[in-house]
């Protein structure tokens, strides 16, 4: 896993489902007709959080290789999705550590 930087770097995971549900109530809500809305889980967590809690869910140590940080990196990406939420009564219902536990328990259930 090569990650650019220290792992500082903060973003707003999501999980599918969450934003398929968003697309869905846009896409049915009248009253967000021509809107634009955020959604993102509207908290951050850094690629090192990450990391550590991949390598917690699959008992595996993640091999890393930290690469300098590239200068059009962002470093934080934090979402406001207050509007989609007093809007369309939209947030996320899957914590991160909940998602990649899910994700990780779907790629086990994979044929190789």
């Amino acid at each position: 896993m090569e990650i650019w930087g220290g792992g500082e770097t903060v973003r707003d995971f999501l999980y599918i489902e969450d934003m398929v549900e968003a697309c869905r109530r846009v896409r049915d809500g009248d009253e967000a007709s021509g809107e634009v809305f955020n959604v993102g889980a509207g908290t951050g967590h850094s690629i090192d959080q990450l990391r550590q809690l991949a390598e917690q869910i699959t008992g595996r140590p993640l091999e890393v290789a930290y690469q300098p940080r590239r200068q059009v990196d962002v470093t934080r990406i934090v979402l406001d999705c207050s509007k989609i939420r007093s809007k369309l009564g939209w947030s996320p219902a899957v914590p991160l550590a909940e998602g990649l536990a899910r994700t990780w328990q779907w790629l086990r259930s994979q044929p190789l």
